[in-house]
């Protein structure tokens, strides 16, 4: 085109591999700004309008499932925009509609969107119920299949309205330029209009049935394919060998010609081996066109096109696949060598050495200028004729060339981001005030630190009872129940059936408000919380133990510390500038020889190591001890309380096995909570802090030097 001043509708392409170098194709051609036409046949399954309509009937033929039904908004044709779509689907997920709920109002979430959000979601919901509610009422009649056929037709040009919503997309798509869209927009209806006409056909006066038409639909959508002609009349087409037809061209170019590829190999892959076809074929019954015919047909179109172009032919083949393994190439390019002596096989533009022959757009040229000077700057002197280059995009486009300068230059070292930057992107994040959670938080990984509490991402939550949920339903219920025992001195005196019976009150109530009715939302989330009953009663059975036969003077249950609290923030000093750490502790113990021991209620498998708290990832128990201290109070120890039921080992080895009978001693020892921590200072502080009967379980304390 630049040399000779061809047209692109001068030249074409033939690629018979489309599938392994289509993409790359477009690519080049997209690089060095050449419009191209891929002329193929496109299968019209996954158009947005065949996708619409056949989640329309799955919707409605397997009641109602969530999938189906955002299968059919999403692909913008309903009533609704994408954005009511996406808030919809939030919310579909978030509460698990699905089925029935379609056709019941939207009650949940009213603390979390609010009324006004929440209106908006049952007005969204009742647009979708009618949408699907008039196709289900169609199906459900007793009818047959021409009688569905057209009331089906009815109803998706007149309720549906999609004629007029697929007028409005080919005017969006040819206003943006993408006149081949529209026009597949357009054949796509027709052909779904068509596939209608052939099913009445063949099955008109038959009683109607859904899923069988589904299925029918189905098939008729897969095996439907399209052909679309070149927007443009001075396209470049890009086709292949048996299929394009090429007018009268100047250049053709063949791209990829490889054994088994140009001509294509005809492996059988069917019911017939090939001799069993010409047996069919002999006897006068064909199933199909035999191998023979096929060859045949191929190297016609090879020779046609061959001898279409006028003044220049072009032929490439690949010497190695992707792998580096060894290709032969085409029986053709032998055939030609022979026709024509003279022509010497060459190698491709990249690779011919001549940096004048990888100059031509802008766009490519940039390319293979950047890669000169990567080449410069690791000491390979490049073609001299790149510094002419560099100083023509030098003069036309300096800002291009300044980001390749700056490229060249990149180092990939972070720097320190410096103290004014910090303040801004941290901002709003609270640096005077801190829990323990963000400085573990940070100590892990500043950067999620700076995701979590600087941009602030939600996560998608779903209204089921997982841990997360049952931690909350833990915490709180022992938190109200061991309050309750505190305040009415029931420590020593509650008996093991108003152990029972308050525990049962207490998560009755819980379970009643939480999350507007979580635990009662699905048998399994009863399941759940039932199970969580179980856990707790253990659990204040094991607290109500451990405080009988320790020695403490006082108890208190979600004990926060801060500037505007009875226990005071622990203060940091940042070089003149003061950060205060707050937080809740779950239980502390005010033992009687003024010690005190910190609890933390944990329903996960938060390990409590030495090195861990020397790295800074598990604060918490430490930081509480400090705010506990007042500067007056020694410590004694501090305590994961782990709750949950522990796993039973039904593995060859366990010594439960199953089908017989559980001793129900080694039942309770799997399902009792447990409690670990680090006892701190004098060893006979296991007396005060579980008693004397626990200190004989103690194999060996190492009791910390001085100061350590």
């Amino acid at each position: 085109m630049r040399d000779k001043g061809y047209r692109y509708r001068d030249i074409a392409v033939i690629c018979n591999d489309r599938e392994s170098l289509g993409s790359a194709l477009e690519r080049a051609f997209d690089e060095y700004s050449i419009p191209c036409f891929l002329d193929n046949k496109r299968n019209i399954s996954d158009s947005g309008v065949a996708i619409y309509i056949s989640a329309l009937l799955s919707a409605c033929v397997y009641g109602m499932r969530t999938r189906d039904i955002f299968r059919a908004l999403k692909t913008g044709l309903s009533e609704l925009d994408q954005e009511e779509v996406e808030r919809l689907e939030n919310y579909a997920i978030c509460y698990k509609i699905d089925r029935y709920r379609w056709n019941r109002e939207f009650f949940f979430g009213k603390d979390r969107y609010g009324e006004e959000e929440l209106e908006a979601l049952e007005s969204s919901r009742t647009r979708v119920a009618a949408l699907f509610g008039g196709l289900r009422s169609l199906i459900e009649k007793k009818q047959t299949y021409k009688e569905f056929l057209t009331a089906f037709y009815t109803y998706l040009t007149e309720k549906a309205h999609l004629t007029e919503k697929l007028d409005i997309l080919m005017k969006a798509q040819k206003d943006a330029g993408l006149r081949d869209l529209a026009d597949e927009t357009r054949q796509i209806w027709n052909m779904i209009v068509s596939i209608f006409d052939q099913i009445d056909n063949i099955l008109g006066d038959k009683d109607f049935d859904a899923e069988e038409f589904l299925q029918i639909f189905t098939v008729g959508l897969k095996q439907a394919e399209i052909g679309i002609m070149p927007p443009s009349p001075d396209d470049l087409m890009i086709g292949t060998m048996q299929r394009t037809r090429v007018g009268r061209i100047k250049a053709l170019i063949i791209v990829g010609a490889n054994e088994g590829v140009i001509p294509q190999g005809h492996g059988s892959g069917g019911l017939f081996a090939e001799q069993e076809e010409e047996t069919l074929a002999d006897s006068g019954l064909e199933a199909c066109r035999s191998n023979e015919v096929r060859k045949q047909e191929e190297r016609l179109a090879i020779y046609r096109n061959l001898s279409r172009p006028s003044r220049e032919l072009w032929i490439s083949y690949t010497a190695s696949d992707a792998e580096g393994g060894k290709l032969r190439r085409s029986e053709m390019i032998d055939d030609l060598e022979r026709l024509f002596p003279y022509k010497k096989t060459g190698r491709d533009v990249l690779n011919t050495g001549r940096a004048e022959d990888l100059i031509s757009g802008r766009r490519s040229t940039l390319r293979h200028l950047c890669d000169a000077l990567v080449r410069e700057k690791n000491g390979i002197e490049p073609d001299p004729v790149w510094r002419h280059v560099l100083e023509w995009y030098r003069d036309k486009e300096p800002d291009t060339v300044k980001s390749i300068e700056a490229g060249l230059g990149f180092t990939n070292r972070a720097d320190s981001i410096g103290s004014d930057l910090s303040e801004t992107m941290l901002s709003g994040i609270g640096h005077d005030s801190l829990s323990v959670s963000r400085l573990e938080g940070y100590a892990k990984c500043p950067f999620a630190y700076f995701v979590d509490y600087g941009l602030k991402p939600e996560e998608r939550r779903i209204f089921e009872a997982g841990s997360r949920e049952i931690g909350d339903v833990y915490h709180e219920s022992l938190m109200r129940i061991t309050t309750k025992l505190t305040e009415e001195g029931l420590w020593s005196t509650i008996s093991e059936d108003e152990i029972r019976d308050l525990v049962r009150e207490t998560v009755k109530s819980e379970r009643e408000t939480y999350g507007a009715g979580l635990f009662r939302y699905s048998g399994g989330d009863s399941y759940r919380a039932d199970r969580a009953e179980q856990t707790i009663l253990d659990a204040v059975n094991v607290l109500v133990s451990h405080a009988r036969a320790g020695k403490i003077k006082d108890s208190r249950y979600e004990e926060r510390f801060g500037r505007s609290h009875r226990v005071p923030p622990v203060e940091v000093d940042l070089g003149g500038k003061k950060v205060y750490i707050e937080g809740i502790i779950d239980r502390m113990d005010i033992l009687e020889n003024d010690r005190v021991k910190i609890m933390d209620y944990k329903s996960g498998t938060h390990e409590l190591t030495d090195s861990s708290i020397r790295a800074g990832y598990t604060l918490q128990l430490m930081v509480y001890m400090k705010a506990a201290e007042q500067r007056v109070r020694k410590p004694a120890g501090v305590f994961y309380f782990y709750l949950g039921t522990k796993g039973i080992d039904i593995s060859g080895e366990s010594e439960i096995e199953i089908g017989k009978e559980i001793d129900t001693e080694k039942a309770a020892e799997l399902r009792s909570p447990s409690m670990k921590g680090i006892l701190i200072n004098d060893p006979e502080t296991i007396t005060e802090v579980l008693g004397d009967d626990e200190k004989g379980k103690i194999a060996s304390i190492k009791k910390k030097k001085s100061g350590e």
